[in-house]
Parts: structure tokens; sequence; C-alpha cells
């Protein structure tokens, strides 16, 4: 079984905790009461290789014990993957080596990211992530840390992992995804362009990127050229384009055989649309250009989904705003107090309207009128699709700060104009929010002192 996390840090690995510190106090302890043997000086060359650096990342390290342990992790996730499928082969061990270091080096700097933005995983949040984990995949927290202990990692490590997943998950919202702005004149474009294509329509994607160096002589972009011809010409003669993608491809996905997974046309680049349209599973597309580089698609299956009605709710809320992980848990203290206020009787609407920090719900006494799927940020929507009918929620996380929320209608409606222009809204803001992000990961991988020693 595969539970999808940001594996880092192996168990060693902490070099700057107080972990770290008390484990190496305990061995130097331990050592100085064995006698002087081979066996000693064996496990100190032991730990002074486990402890040694491979690379430098602003004022953070990796080293070789951290390294080594993801190696392994990522080889298991691999071969798991691979379920027999021989389609999707294990990358070349330079190459696996090389993507996982690049990985490791942009994740210490979304980590260093959230040190200094005061982001902070508690316990509470992070064992709810795991208990979710656990119920999709239809296994109890239990029986997850079985999984895990027979794959040979404990549940600390995961809880570790996962929480380090979560940090990077709030750095990349507050730098990027609610940055994300998306104009009614993009919406009728991207409806105009898809020119009643389906929008609930989902295809599933292989990508292989060949990027363009920075800086690039014409000879230098020849060579690309030809490369991606000939990489095309491979798969159409029987090449796996699963293996072509772990062989040639720059995308972050390429270990994964180049999966994007399933995604909605308006997700995807006006590139990517125009070169599906007409295509067949199995299929491949010619090399396509664009300024980042060159792409080739496949495409595996398409699928579509049909929503005829949708149930929406009639919701009002009060929020407290939030930057940092103390004024989080003030709003949360404040927000139980309110609701154990409501729940006595006091008036919600007036409460709202004296404290609620959103200006323009608050003079509605929190009203947020009648919501549609999708039109409300993630934690928001499913506190509030759990919620009977004038039940206060408990306090509610989102990049916004704290909500307490109620809902006081609920109806199903037809789908209409209105809602395709919503669904479109919401795909141009993953598309743009995918373009952002790999942007953004460019400018901070610029800006970072990097040194990467052989691992």
């Amino acid at each position: 079984m595969i539970y999808h996390l940001i594996r880092s840090s192996g168990t060693f690995m902490i070099m700057r905790s107080s972990i770290l510190l008390l484990s190496t106090m305990t061995i130097t302890v331990v050592l100085a009461l064995l006698p002087s043997s081979v066996f000693a000086q064996d496990v100190q060359e032991e730990l002074r290789e486990i402890d040694r650096v491979v690379a430098v990342v602003n004022d953070d390290v990796i080293t070789k014990g951290e390294f080594d342990s993801r190696i392994g992790a990522l080889r298991v996730e691999l071969e798991t993957a691979r379920n027999g499928d021989e389609s999707l082969p294990m990358p070349p061990e330079e190459l696996l080596r090389e993507q996982l270091m690049e990985r490791l080096v942009i994740e210490s700097l979304q980590l260093q990211l959230g040190e200094r933005m005061g982001l902070e995983i508690t316990d509470e949040q992070v064992w709810a992530a795991a208990g979710q984990i656990a119920e999709s995949n239809n296994v109890t927290v239990e029986q997850l840390e079985a999984d895990l202990r027979s794959g040979g990692m404990s549940i600390n490590s995961f809880i570790a992992d996962l929480r380090r997943q979560m940090t990077i998950r709030q750095v990349v919202e507050a730098r990027v995804t609610s940055r994300v702005r998306v104009s009614p004149d993009e919406v009728d474009e991207l409806l105009t362009q898809l020119g009643g294509r389906d929008l609930e329509g989902e295809y599933l994607l292989r990508h292989i990127l060949i990027s363009f160096p920075e800086e690039a002589t014409n000879d230098q972009l020849s060579s690309i050229d030809r490369l991606a011809e000939d990489v095309v010409r491979q798969i159409r003669s029987g090449l796996s384009f699963a293996e072509a993608a772990v062989t040639y491809s720059n995308a972050p996905d390429a270990l994964e055989g180049g999966s994007l997974g399933w995604r909605k046309l308006g997700q995807l680049p006006s590139l990517f649309v125009e070169a599906l349209s007409g295509m067949m599973p199995g299929q491949v597309t010619d090399v396509l250009r664009s300024q980042n580089g060159l792409h080739i698609l496949t495409l595996e299956e398409k699928r579509g989904i049909t929503t005829e009605t949708i149930t929406k709710s009639r919701a009002r809320h009060i929020l407290i705003s939030a930057e940092n992980p103390i004024a989080r848990e003030q709003a949360k203290l404040q927000l139980e107090s309110v609701k154990s206020r409501v729940n006595g009787g006091e008036d919600f609407a007036q409460i709202a309207e004296a404290m609620s920090d959103d200006a323009v719900s608050a003079t509605q006494g929190g009203e947020l009128g009648w919501l549609s799927p999708g039109e409300t940020v993630a934690p928001f929507e499913r506190a509030m699709n759990a919620l009977q009918i004038n039940e206060l929620s408990d306090p509610v996380d989102s990049q916004f700060g704290v909500h307490l929320i109620q809902v006081l209608e609920r109806k199903d409606e037809e789908v209409g104009d209105l809602l395709v222009r919503r669904q479109a809204a919401e795909q141009l803001r993953n598309r743009k929010s995918d373009a952002d992000y790999a942007e953004w990961v460019r400018e901070i991988r610029d800006e970072a002192y990097v040194e990467v020693y052989e691992p």
C-alpha cells in the first residue's frame, strides 16, 4: 500500500535539533565505556559517514544519512508503484540520485521559508491529517502504523514527514496559490477556446519536458530540437512513454514516468488543450514548443463526467484573521467562546457584525449567501459540508485566518451557465497556480546559495 507524502530527513538526520544532540551525547558516553577496539573505531567511522554533509542550502545542510534514507524510501516507493508494470522502469542510479538531490534542495528552501514565516503545524493537525490518510485508504490509524512498520518506516518518521509536507503546503498556499487571480475576461476566453467541450471531461496524461538552458546558444537549441524529435521517434517505435520520461524529462514528475494524473481541460495550458483536440488514448503528440522548453504528451485514457445537479449551502461565518501560530491559537479560543455564547442563546449575526474580520460579510451578520461546490477554500468547504442545518462548527483554519461556520439552509440546483463559469474559473486558477509554482521554485532556487557535493 502506498501512502503519498514528502519523505525527508532520515532517522539520523536532524543535525540542528536537540534530538541529535541528545543522541550524540548518548553515543559518546557509550563509546567512552567501550574498550579501545576496532569495533569502537568502526562505529565512530560509521557515525562520521552518516553525518557527512553532502549539500549546503543557505543556512541548512543535507547529510549523507538523510540522503541515503530518502533514496532508500524512494526506491521502495517506485518499486511499489510499478506493481509489476515493466513499462515503468526503475531510473538509472545516477539519474535517480541527481533528481532526488534537487528535490531535497527545493524542500529545504521551502521549509526554511516556512520557518521564517512562523508557520507551525500542531500535533492535533498532523494526527488529524494522518487519520484522513488512513480513512482514504480504508484502514484505521493502527492498521496504517502496521503497514508502515512492515514497509520499514516507523509511525514517528511518518508523522515527521507528514508535518513537513503540511508545512510546505502552507508555504505554497501563502506564496503562490492564494495570490492567483482570474478575471471574467479570462473565463470568457477559456470557454471560447473550449468551444463547448465538456468542462468536466478528464484526461489521464503523461508528459515529457526537455528544458531550454538559460541563455542557450543556437547550437544548443538545435541540439535540443533534435533530441526531442528523436524521443518522439523512439516512443512511436516502441519505447514506453514512462521509460522515455524517466530517461529524458526535466519535469518534477519524471521519476513517476511523467504522470500528470487526471486533468480537466481548463487546468491545462492552452498549448496542451490544442494538442489534445481529436487525440485518442495511446497516441503521442508531436513536439510542442513553449517558452520553458519542448513538451511531448501522451493520452492514456479519458472520461467524461456529467453533473446535472449540485448541492448549495447558505452559510454564515465569523472570521478572525491570524498570521502566526500564537495568534491562531488565541483566535480559536475566542471562537470557542463565541460558539458557547451562541449555543447559549446569543445572536450570531450581532456577534459577527461586532467582531468578524471579514468586512464584507460582517455587515450582513456574517452571511455569505448561497455557496456552490468549489466556491470557498478547501478547509472551509470540508467543514461546512460536514455540518447539519443550524449546527456550529469547531474553529476552522484557512489561509485567511480562523472561522466559525454555521449552515442555515441547503438546496439542490440544476447546473447552469453560472456554475459552468465557476468551474472554468476554478480550472483556470489551478492552471495558473501550476505555472506560478514552477516559476516561484525557479526563483527561490536561483536566489539561494546551494553547494552540492558527491553523496
